[in-house]
């Protein structure tokens, strides 16, 4: 008899959810909005599990050196808790900026 050896193919799920936005999500951020606000209209889906929306969330809020612009970062994980994020620039003090995947998805 002669040994083999069996090589078999892992199917692991390795990657996050993919984040997106609606076309013409409101970006204008004033200090009073909630995450729920921030959240609206926010999607994820994941290959393998499907719509994970449910596990958003925003992860930070942090201003841009011009002060006209906020940068917000969202996280979505799918139920392997592989995460993904994703950035978007909101302008402040009521102006309108453009919506931007500048932090792709990861």
């Amino acid at each position: 008899m002669g040994a083999g050896v069996v090589y078999m193919k892992s199917s692991e799920d390795n990657e996050g959810p993919k984040i997106t936005f609606e076309e013409g999500k409101d970006t204008n951020y004033t200090s009073d909005m909630t995450e729920e606000d921030l959240l609206k209209d926010v999607k994820a889906q994941d290959d393998r599990d499907g719509d994970v929306t449910e596990s958003l969330t925003v992860e930070t809020i942090y201003p841009k050196n011009d002060g006209k612009q906020v940068s917000v970062i969202f996280v979505a994980k799918d139920k392997n808790n592989n995460v993904n994020k994703k950035r978007i620039y909101h302008g402040s003090s009521g102006r309108q900026c453009r919506k931007s995947a500048a932090g792709t998805d990861r």
